[in-house]
């Protein structure tokens, strides 16, 4: 019965390893990616802010999409 005791504990003791490895890779993996989205938002953001242009504007006017295309004309004739 020994034995089977000495079992039974290493590997409860292995479980118990295995569950802190698989919630600390788990944790670390939630915790990038949130990061990552956070820096590419704000990347994304800055430009708007910085240019003073409206996130709404820039969706949903027919205004951006005719400066982009003229500004595409401009650049072809270059």
């Amino acid at each position: 019965m020994t034995v089977d005791k000495k079992y039974e504990s290493k590997r409860k003791a292995a479980d118990v390893f295995g569950r802190v490895i698989v919630f600390i890779s788990a944790l670390l993996l939630i915790i990038i990616t949130v990061s990552l989205f956070l820096f590419v938002t704000s990347k994304g953001l800055s430009t708007f802010i910085k240019d003073g242009i409206s996130i709404k504007e820039f969706l949903f006017s027919r205004r951006c999409s005719i400066l982009c295309r003229k500004a595409c004309r401009e650049n072809k004739a270059m």
